[in-house]
């Protein structure tokens, strides 16, 4: 008898190697959704550390002269943060435009602080996409989540 016509031959049937690359490829999808889904969040991690990092500076400012300062006396945009799209007050972290409104009028001592993604991959309406914010009196809110932050 031929050696290929044997029934003992050892090896892996065309149907054998289709259904091993078909779950490989069905495990390798769920693991870059997944690794999406973490960057996104971490990048957005990097948004509310800078939102905060400016409400501690304004606060600390606060605490030493009364009131709140605009955008210029703080450090975080003086510092190493890139300048924003063209804004005073604007500057680039990661994947967010973080921009600074400070109330115009003398007696109204209020200031908001936001988040705003400049990237696709952020700018998705979903859990964790969209615009943050935060107010002098630690109001936070965003796109994704109203009254809080996702």
């Amino acid at each position: 008898m031929k050696p290929y016509l044997r029934k003992n031959t050892k090896g892996m049937t065309l149907i054998e190697l289709v259904a091993v690359v078909a779950i490989v490829a069905i495990l390798a999808t769920v693991a870059v959704v997944a690794y999406r889904g973490h960057l996104v969040r971490a990048r957005m991690q990097d948004a509310k550390v800078a939102l905060e990092t400016v409400r501690a500076e304004e606060e600390q400012y606060r605490a030493e002269f009364g009131r709140y300062c605009a955008h210029n006396t703080l450090v975080f945009f003086r510092g190493t943060n890139p300048p924003g799209p063209g804004i005073p007050g604007t500057v680039v972290v990661g994947d967010y435009d973080v921009a600074f409104t400070k109330a115009p009028a003398p007696g109204d001592d209020t200031y908001r602080v936001r988040a705003t993604p400049n990237t696709a991959r952020q700018q998705m309406h979903s859990t964790y996409g969209g615009w943050l914010e935060i107010m002098q009196d630690g109001t936070r809110d965003s796109e994704a989540k109203a009254g809080t932050w996702p």
